[in-house]
C-alpha cells in the first residue's frame, strides 16, 4: 500500500478499521435498520451521502438501504 502512495505508520499495538471492506448486503442491511430506527437523521445525512457517492459506490448502497428503510412498514 505504501508503494501506492498510502501513508504508513507503525504502532506497537494491533488496530483495525471498523466496518472496513464490508459486503454490499451488510452495508444495505445496516443502512436499512438505522433508517427505521433513526428516521429523523436520514434527511440531514442524505446530502453528505449523495456527495460521497460520487467517489465511493458504498454510499449508493447506503442511500438505497436508507430509502427502503424509510419506506418500510417495519417498526424498530
Amino acid at each position: 500500500m505504501e508503494s501506492k502512495g498510502y501513508k504508513t505508520r507503525v504502532f506497537e499495538y494491533v488496530a483495525g478499521l471498523h466496518d472496513f471492506e464490508q459486503f454490499y448486503r451488510d452495508i444495505y442491511r445496516k443502512a436499512y435498520f438505522h433508517a427505521t430506527k433513526h428516521s429523523d437523521h436520514v434527511a440531514e445525512l442524505m446530502k453528505e451521502w449523495k456527495r460521497r457517492s460520487i467517489d465511493d459506490t458504498d454510499y449508493l448502497v447506503v442511500i438505497k438501504g436508507s430509502v427502503d428503510g424509510l419506506l418500510s412498514q417495519e417498526v424498530p
